[in-house]
């Protein structure tokens, strides 16, 4: 009995911190649209181009942040249904890191971003959820870090014969007791000086969802004030008689 009533309290609070966080999220995108919109509406005649296209650009922003929300809302429906599938093919991970880093929207003269690969390194993965898993782990180091903070991304084997791709800031750090707490879904580490960082705080659960189904694990190193490094370990490319394609759905191990 007392076990059943910790689980309620638990479910609970997971209940009353969704909510507070769809709250967060949502209030300051929408106020957006909807100041900026309106200006559109009664003062447009007002208005030079310049002045249009910036609060349109606007609005497109906050669209875009509320898209990015509701996605991670699915994706973590998906995962806990076991209806992410995947499509295990051969990844050369020098060229696959390269390539999502060449796609990721960053003015390298706000955040200077440098890679570092090592090649031969090929994985059994799927090309899209381990970008998406690469593009949470990016999105997180700009996130945190302050104006002109380098970012690292490098590829390289373990001491275990495994490949590992991290990323790392010069952001405001993790304390060691909130470590434990990090892949935990709806779970965001409330710090004065990142108040005004949005976030679902669902990237970390979603991320780490994806590297154990291609049997690996999430590394996070992180020293409180001076930045972090998260990354995956992956094992390397065995290769076997059969296909070097298949697809599987999230609840079985590749």
């Amino acid at each position: 009995e007392k076990e059943r009533v910790e689980r309620l309290e638990e479910i609970d609070q997971v209940r009353s911190d969704f909510i507070s966080m769809v709250a967060h999220e949502l209030q300051t995108p929408l106020a957006s649209i909807k100041t900026q919109s309106e200006t559109l509406l009664t003062q447009q005649h007002r208005l030079d181009q310049e002045t249009r296209s910036a609060l349109v650009d606007g609005i497109h922003r906050s669209a875009a942040s509320l898209t990015d929300l509701v996605q991670d809302f699915a994706a973590v429906n998906r995962i806990e249904n076991n209806q992410f599938s995947y499509h295990f093919e051969r990844l050369d991970l020098a060229a696959f890191v390269k390539e999502v880093v060449d796609l990721f929207p960053v003015d390298q003269r706000r955040y200077p971003m440098r890679v570092r690969v090592e090649s031969g390194l090929v994985v059994r993965g799927d090309h899209r959820r381990l970008q998406q898993a690469l593009l949470n782990l990016l999105n997180n180091a700009v996130k945190y870090s302050p104006r002109g903070g380098n970012i690292a991304v490098i590829v390289a084997p373990t001491r275990d014969g495994e490949a590992k791709v991290s990323v790392h800031d010069e952001g405001i750090g993790i304390r060691d007791e909130d470590l434990p707490k990090l892949f935990n879904k709806f779970t965001r580490l409330f710090d004065k000086r990142a108040m005004n960082i949005g976030g679902s705080g669902l990237g970390l659960f979603i991320t780490r969802s994806i590297v154990e189904a291609h049997g690996g694990h999430m590394v996070v190193e992180s020293e409180w004030g001076k930045g972090s490094g998260f990354g995956f370990v992956l094992p390397l490319w065995q290769p076997s008689g059969s296909s070097s394609s298949t697809t599987t759905p999230s609840s079985a191990t590749p």
